[in-house]
């Protein structure tokens, strides 16, 4: 009987050795589109002001005499601000998205659920209603620390 319950004990260590395992790698994973994310708006925030310093540095080189081709050029700077500005906001934005870590299911799905919400909000639909209901008392699945 020992030797059965010392089996079934294993195998309960392990299926939560494969949880924490599985668990890891998601986080890696979301980690590393982050990381990757975070490079792509540094390096299109750097080439976008850039091109502006130079737009800007040919403004100043116009304003001898030439104020309606100054004019040109600022506008067109004004532009690629803009631009430069809505594609960092939106490369911002879908990193905030499920921004929370956490090991409480209920809570991950509340957060995931308000964050749909907002954006279904933000485009003029309809959101239909939603609530999570949790029975019993909640159990923190932690990794093993002895491997």
């Amino acid at each position: 009987m020992a030797a059965g319950l010392g089996v079934l004990w294993g195998l309960h260590r392990l299926r939560l050795h494969q949880i924490a395992e599985k668990s890891n790698a998601h986080l890696e994973g979301r980690a590393e589109e982050r990381l990757r994310v975070a490079r792509d708006v540094h390096d299109t925030l750097v080439q976008s002001f850039h091109g502006l310093l130079l737009k800007f540095q040919a403004a100043r080189n116009l304003l001898r005499g030439r104020a309606e081709d100054v004019a040109q050029v600022l506008d067109i700077a004004l532009g690629d601000v803009a631009r430069a500005i809505t594609e960092a906001r939106d490369t911002v934005q879908t990193m905030r998205s499920s921004t929370v870590i956490t090991n409480e299911l209920a809570k991950a799905v509340r957060v995931l659920a308000q964050e749909l919400a907002g954006q279904q909000r933000a485009a003029n639909e309809d959101t239909p209603p939603f609530s999570v209901e949790v029975e019993g008392a909640p159990m923190r699945v932690a990794p093993d620390p002895a491997g």
